[in-house]
């Protein structure tokens, strides 16, 4: 098996383990890890180089979000409440995109991931994130189900396919 198909099975087992169940999951790891802030050391780190303003939906993510701010650009950071995974996209003016670990990072970028690097936080690709899971969700229909949603947040559009 390569390691893909590894890091999805891994992924799948997860997400299974911390819902109890695809048909009835249980959220009860939300108000576990909000309780927490389990991330509070990353934030300050960030916090003293860029500014930082914590964005999310206590209903619909299973997630910490965070807008981040340099100079000239914003991105937006998801890590999640999970496991010790993270999506960064970057925010422009007609959608967002995925920052990738396999292409060419600006400095920020690269300050951001070695942030979460050194925490131990992995980050996830879109090609995996865009993945089919059978997991039953609030607001995302059965069958359209994928692990950002999983992972992230229960939105019905996945963030880097939303039209401007």
């Amino acid at each position: 098996m390569n390691d893909e198909k590894l890091e999805l099975k891994f992924v799948l087992e997860i997400i299974k383990s911390r819902y109890g169940s695809w048909e009835s999951p249980n959220f009860d790891f939300v108000s576990t890890s909000l309780s927490h802030s389990p991330y509070a050391t990353i934030v300050a780190e960030l916090s003293s180089r860029y500014q930082v303003e914590e964005e999310m939906d206590v209903n619909d993510d299973v997630s910490f979000g965070y807008l981040i701010s340099d100079f000239s650009s914003r991105w937006f950071l998801q890590i999640s409440m999970l496991a010790p995974w993270a999506l960064l996209m970057r925010i422009y003016d007609n959608g967002l995109s995925v920052v990738e670990l396999n292409e060419e990072l600006s400095s920020t970028e690269s300050n951001i991931t070695d942030i979460l690097q050194r925490s131990n936080i992995k980050l996830l690709g879109k090609s995996l994130l865009s993945l089919p899971v059978p997991l039953h969700l609030h607001n995302t229909d059965p069958g359209s189900v994928r692990i950002y949603q999983a992972v992230f947040s229960d939105t019905e559009v996945l963030p880097w396919a939303r039209e401007a």
